[in-house]
């Protein structure tokens, strides 16, 4: 492979400026010019168009790294041509003159291969080159150097050496990599470092640490001291407010044993009388039994009559006396018992009438019946009075405790 021409379309301080190295075919080509004119420039667009523009790149300086861009002619070993345009970039940085982009292999083959190091120290030469090999020279390094050693001295197989060093110093450490030996012992180190700096404290730490729990305890005794007020309140809250309720409670009970009015107080303990009326209902089911048998017989015989029509056209108010009758019957039973009763009521009636009324007599006091609004009103009032007593006893309790 070899260059017919370069195109420095932007690259460094050349814009558009071509140079044309087809004239003599395979030569050596040597660029002269006085200081400046731009010949290591010129050589660092040539290795840039082969192998990539540096990401860091000194050569923007005239162009941004975005505009950078060297084309190239080329001849390859069956004298085809073959034309590419490189610019500065991550991925995708060679194309053809149309702009198409092509894989960088294109240019490999052309290079076999040819690592961009080994080009530069083969085929590029310049002043800094030959000052560096000479100092390489002196220090016995380089490539140069070895070539030179290895001539002079008569000894092949140091480039094998060097190579076999470089590769066994590869397996012990490198710059990028986590599995050599070296690099895993350096990342131990570091993570050790790291657990001892994470673990340790410094003086200033640790005041401002210790100044921070004291102050935390001191909040947290403060809070101790609101929580204990703050339950205290609100057991006593809670107290006033199941008084509360239970005064509502007997307030309403009062409601309704004032709506019972006066009714005969039986003693608990009174088993015998509750024994004597579980018997007396037992007895009476049993006589409503007989009865109930009785009127079934009764029936089935008036089912077996047969009365006059004269006597039937009568039938409605002949049942009604029937009916009549058995209430008649009870009313004669119970007569004694009410007319007891009636005299018992009439009595106490009298009684309270004389406490509040004496100037009335029982038939003049029923004019003092309460109305149904009355009554509803009444009733309204005692549940007012009873919550208001309830209020004026909690206003005490607190003006008592703040005295």
């Amino acid at each position: 492979m070899r260059f017919l021409e370069l195109n420095f379309l932007a690259y460094g301080c050349f814009t558009n400026h071509r140079l044309d190295l087809s004239k003599h075919g395979q030569a050596l080509h040597v660029i002269y010019g006085p200081n400046e004119a731009g010949k290591s420039t010129a050589l660092r667009g040539l290795t840039d168009f082969l192998y990539g523009i540096p990401s860091r790149s000194t050569d923007n300086f005239l162009h941004k790294n975005p505009a950078l861009r060297v084309a190239a002619r080329l001849l390859d070993e069956d004298d085809r041509e073959h034309e590419f345009v490189r610019r500065k970039g991550t991925r995708d940085t060679l194309s053809d003159t149309k702009g198409k982009v092509v894989s960088d292999a294109n240019l490999g083959r052309l290079l076999r291969g040819l690592p961009r190091d080994l080009f530069e120290t083969l085929f590029r030469i310049d002043h800094d080159s030959l000052v560096e090999g000479g100092h390489a020279l002196l220090d016995g390094k380089g490539e140069l150097a070895t070539t030179l050693f290895q001539a002079g001295a008569g000894i092949l197989g140091v480039r094998q050496v060097m190579a076999d060093l470089d590769t066994e110093a590869d397996r012990i450490f490198k710059s990028r990599a986590s599995n050599p030996p070296l690099n895993k012992a350096l990342q131990q180190f570091q993570d050790k470092k790291k657990t001892i700096r994470d673990a340790s404290l410094n003086v200033a730490e640790w005041k401002k640490l210790a100044a921070e729990l004291e102050e935390n305890k001191q909040r947290k005794k403060e809070l101790d001291a609101q929580y204990g007020d703050r339950s205290a309140e609100l057991e006593r809250l809670k107290r006033i407010r199941q008084a509360q309720l239970q005064a509502t409670r007997r307030a309403e009970l009062h409601l309704s044993l004032i709506e019972l009015g006066n009714v005969p107080h039986i003693p608990e303990t009174d088993i015998a009388t509750r024994e004597a009326a579980t018997r007396r209902l037992a007895a009476d089911r049993e006589r409503c039994e007989l009865a109930h048998k009785q009127i079934a017989d009764w029936e089935n015989q008036v089912a077996g009559l047969t009365a006059p029509l004269e006597v039937l056209n009568h039938a409605t108010e002949i049942q009604e006396l029937v009916q009549g009758v058995d209430s008649f019957r009870k009313a004669m039973i119970d007569l004694p018992k009410r007319e007891k009763e009636r005299i018992q009521l009439e009595a106490e009636a009298r009684a309270k009438l004389s406490d509040v009324r004496p100037d009335l007599s029982l038939d003049q006091a029923r004019s003092l019946r309460l109305t149904a609004p009355e009554r509803t009103k009444i009733q309204r009032l005692v549940g007012e009075f009873a919550k208001l007593e309830t209020k004026l006893s909690g206003v005490h309790s607190r003006n008592s405790k703040r005295n």
